[in-house]
This record gives structure tokens, C-alpha cells and sequence, in this order.
């Protein structure tokens, strides 16, 4: 299960990095894209980096939380 957890976190990390990307580079596509503020982007994907690099806690916090 650990094994399974750290592959799918490591997934979770490259897709959230490619997700990033994309729509920074959308940014540059000027007014036809209708991009968002980068600003914007690059908060949301900051809370997902901290979403991510605590999901372990978090699981085990929610999983405590239930099993009472």
C-alpha cells in the first residue's frame, strides 16, 4: 500500500506540473486564448502543492476520523 500511495503521489506531482505549464503557456497565447491571470494560476497550483505534499497526513487524519 505505501509502494502504491508514493507511485500514485509521484503522478499526482507530474500531472499537476504539465497542468501548470499548459496554462501559463496559454497566457502567452494573448486575448484569443482566454487564459486566467497567471497570478491566479500559480496560486491554485501552490495549494495543490501543499494538498499533495500532506496527503498522507491528511488520509490518515480523514481515515481516524471515519474508523470512530
Amino acid at each position: 500500500m505505501a509502494k502504491a500511495f508514493t507511485v500514485i503521489q509521484y503522478t499526482t506531482w507530474a500531472v499537476l506540473f504539465l497542468i501548470t505549464v499548459w496554462q501559463l503557456f496559454r497566457v502567452f497565447g494573448g486575448p484569443i486564448t482566454e487564459a486566467e491571470n497567471p497570478w491566479t494560476q500559480l496560486a491554485r497550483g501552490s495549494i495543490f502543492v501543499l494538498l499533495i505534499g500532506y496527503a498522507r497526513q491528511i488520509f490518515i487524519i480523514l481515515k481516524e476520523m471515519g474508523s470512530v
